[in-house]
């Protein structure tokens, strides 16, 4: 669309053909239709005849009576909604689905420096995710330097790890930030861009109380989950096939929402694919109950579209989850209709990465078989999984001292 050069009752024309087009409900388009409505009623009124998103806006909060700093009713947010959507039609010629406004970086994200440690990082093979988290972690170090006017010094330093630890951030989080700084500071002092090696004030230790055990769920509970799914519904056979996957396989939401029809091996009852995280290559077996829970979803509920993608967005626009984890909160949901307790724990689909990890060790299953199934490069990070079972964590130590 070149929606600047298009009447705004022309664009909303072809907005509205655009929703009947892409599969859109009726009700929907009538939705859409009805906000569109009254924001030709307001241009007119206002002698605007081409839509701006950033003109329309303040007019059509003003015109629906909502308070953008308040809490709003679910039609106000589709209301905002249908005014992003006529934006994204107009500049892009679609609709998105979703649009959650990112977190913008600091000023400094971009700083000469940051962009060389940056090459750095690339050099030495790491994946973009994992650099993107590492210059935001980098970053709030910087921006909060620039706060304080203050030069790079161990006192300063000291203050920092002050000042996270009484920051908001989660466990999680802040054990990132503090591996992230002493790395950005060790790569300053090896390139003589500082004389004292501040990494140094980062001890061994400076992360250990921030590591949480990761969550583990028994087999029972598993069990327990997959049984509240109602399987005869066409949202409930993609639940299944997600949740078994997750919970038999390990495989990570993130290569999910990416696995297409190609890696899926019928003839050797196999699952093949690039792991979006390490990049490297992971061939899982497909159990039995697994490929029919492939072949039920595939048959009964999947939409019909060509796309090489196996997990589909059930409502129009049918299109895959490329950028997307829709199922942050699934697992949360079933585990509320089983009854599971996950009070203090980890209730996302990654929980099932540690809960399978945990079973197969009390299973006497052995740490690089964990390893192997779990797509780890070494066994390192899978004692990070095993550390659930206090029970094992002797054979474990005996098993790693010998590897070499």
């Amino acid at each position: 669309m070149t929606g600047n050069l298009t009447p705004l009752e022309h664009l909303v024309q072809h907005a509205v053909l655009y929703l009947q087009n892409n599969g859109y409900s009726y009700s929907s388009v009538k939705r859409y239709h009805k906000c569109w409505k009254t924001l030709l009623q307001v241009c007119q009124r206002e002698c605007i005849r081409y839509f701006c998103y950033e003109q329309c806006l303040p007019l059509m909060l003003m015109e629906w009576q909502i308070n953008p700093h308040a809490t709003v009713s679910p039609f106000q947010r589709f209301q905002i909604r249908s005014l992003k959507g006529l934006r994204d039609f107009q500049d892009y010629g679609k609709f998105f689905k979703c649009y959650r406004d990112k977190q913008q970086p600091s000023a400094l994200f971009d700083s000469e420096m940051l962009q060389k440690y940056e090459i750095h990082l690339r050099g030495e093979g790491l994946k973009e995710s994992t650099i993107l988290n590492r210059k935001y972690a980098v970053s709030h170090f910087l921006k909060y330097q620039s706060e304080q006017e203050a030069g790079l010094s161990g006192q300063f330093v000291i203050q920092y790890l002050d000042h996270l630890q009484n920051s908001l951030f989660s466990p999680a989080t802040k054990g990132l930030y503090l591996s992230s700084i002493k790395k950005y500071l060790e790569f300053l002092f090896f390139r003589q861009e500082i004389s004292v090696p501040l990494h140094r004030l980062f001890s061994g230790n400076s992360f250990s109380k921030y590591v949480r055990l990761p969550s583990k769920y028994s087999q029972e509970d598993l069990k327990s989950i997959l049984s509240a799914v109602d399987r005869n519904s066409i949202l409930g056979r993609r639940d299944y096939l997600v949740l078994v996957l997750a919970m038999q396989l390990g495989i990570r939401a993130g290569d999910l929402c990416l696995l297409k029809m190609e890696n899926i091996h019928w003839a050797t009852d196999s699952i093949q694919f690039i792991q979006q995280k390490t990049g490297n290559e992971q061939v899982l077996p497909m159990p039995e109950n697994v490929k029919y829970a492939f072949l039920d979803y595939l048959k009964n509920s999947r939409p019909q579209i060509s796309s090489p993608y196996i997990f589909i967005r059930l409502r129009a626009p049918y299109t895959p989850y490329e950028n997307t984890n829709p199922f942050y909160k699934l697992i949360g949901k079933y585990m509320e209709l089983s009854g599971v307790d996950y009070s203090g724990k980890k209730h996302g689909l990654h929980a099932m990465r540690h809960s399978l990890a945990g079973n197969l060790l009390a299973d006497g299953a052995a740490l690089p078989v964990i390893s192997g199934i779990l797509g780890h490069s070494s066994t390192e990070t899978t004692m990070r999984y095993a550390g659930i079972d206090i029970t094992a964590l002797r054979r474990i130590a005996l098993e790693v001292t010998y590897e070499r």
